[in-house]
């Protein structure tokens, strides 16, 4: 992974060995570059890619800033843990998934026929409908301190697998 912070115009290299640091002691400099975080408009600040080919923040990173108790209800982490799930839908469960569809096709035959109105509906159903369906989020479970630093743990283990694999 490589970043330019565009105000320095020089490259910062992120390899398996080493953690970066960019430290912002302009106070305004440094307010400016963490609401490009949070607002996403990141590009303004950072480019970031790898292998020469560009990393899209806005799509496929997520900031978040509160690591101790993000929220986990925020779209880019519900977003994140449906294609988490989805993928592993289609690596270890793609029979079950394809078992799932008939039965919804019919299901969705009899409420059209007992529907007063005329109905469309998309007939297109692949894995990620089927995990959008179902709803999932991350538990909030217990809030005390130890619970939330091994959440945070988890979190930044299964995203970091997931983004980096």
């Amino acid at each position: 992974m490589m970043a330019v912070f565009k105000p320095l115009q020089t490259q910062m290299l992120f390899d398996d060995c080493c953690i970066h640091s960019l430290v912002v002691e302009n106070k305004e400099l440094f307010r400016r570059v963490i609401s490009s975080f949070e607002f996403d408009f990141l590009e303004d600040y950072f480019v970031f890619s790898q292998n020469f080919t560009p990393f899209e923040f806005y799509k496929k990173g997520v900031y978040i800033s509160n690591p101790l108790n993000p929220d986990i209800t925020s779209k880019k982490l519900v977003g994140k843990l449906n294609s988490y799930l989805e993928s592993v839908c289609n690596d270890e469960f793609t029979q079950k998934v394809e078992d799932i569809k008939p039965r919804l096709f019919e299901l969705v035959g009899e409420l059209v026929r007992l529907s007063d109105y005329d109905i469309d509906f998309n007939c297109d159903i692949d894995t990620s409908s089927v995990i959008k369906l179902l709803s999932f989020a991350v538990s909030r479970g217990d809030d005390d301190p130890t619970s939330l630093l091994l959440r945070y743990i988890l979190l930044v283990q299964n995203i970091s697998r997931f983004l980096f694999s």
